[in-house]
């Protein structure tokens, strides 16, 4: 009663609603409302679902833009963006104490602790 409240406050047409309830109440009449197998069948056939369309093939996602840049400059894009989380560019967790931007060079760019301390001190 919902649905036919809704199509008519909006106007919708309600024909294809009314000719499959008076074929359902049809059907039941037909089988004098029984219990018996072919009864129930013949009014469960009036309420099938309609078929549906064929079904459209899930989109496929394109990868973000910066998963495909070289090393420098994927550490310098999740350098500058905070929002991206280390999940969505590896699968390394993180060491004790250690921040954003250290796993990042140490992860992307294969620095380590102590190569980037050689590499000021010389």
């Amino acid at each position: 009663m919902v649905k036919l409240d809704y199509f008519i406050s909006h106007g919708l047409s309600i024909e294809k609603d009314l000719a499959r309830v008076e074929a359902a109440r049809e059907a039941a009449a037909a089988a004098n409302l029984s219990q018996s197998a072919p009864a129930v069948e013949a009014v469960a056939e009036v309420f099938a679902p309609e078929p549906a369309s064929p079904a459209k093939s899930p989109r496929k996602r394109k990868a973000p833009a910066w998963k495909s840049l070289p090393p420098a400059e994927l550490a310098a894009h999740l350098l500058a963006t905070l929002t991206i989380a280390d999940s969505a560019w590896t699968t390394e967790p993180r060491l004790p104490r250690e921040n954003r931007e250290s796993f990042i060079r140490r992860i992307v760019l294969g620095e380590t602790p102590e190569s980037t301390t050689e590499e000021t001190a010389a």
